[in-house]
């Protein structure tokens, strides 16, 4: 099991398909590695985006809120916890 992090993050973009690649941009870039107390290699890795919505003016710019939670191997098994492009919110909608 690997302890993950979910993020939502507030991108402001001209379309759906213009915020999702600025966010696969922010998460790929996010990417880092090194060894804990313990000697232990840490992983810190973008797996893919979960959702995406097309929010109102009530979000701030700086807004984002994170989880972790413990996945069994997220990246060898992301296509159970991570929906195709189509089928998130603000590419299934429309702009």
């Amino acid at each position: 099991m690997r302890t993950c992090e979910e993020r939502i993050i507030h991108i402001e973009a001209a379309s759906a398909e213009e915020a999702y690649d600025i966010a696969q941009g922010k998460g790929k870039s996010a990417k880092f590695r090194y060894k804990n107390d313990e000697g232990n290699p840490v992983f810190f890795e973008f797996v893919e985006i979960k959702e995406l919505l097309c929010l109102g003016s009530e979000c701030g710019s700086d807004e984002y809120w994170y989880d972790t939670k413990t996945y069994l191997l997220p990246m060898e098994q992301k296509h159970k916890h991570i929906p195709p492009k189509k089928q998130l919110n603000a590419i299934r909608i429309g702009d």
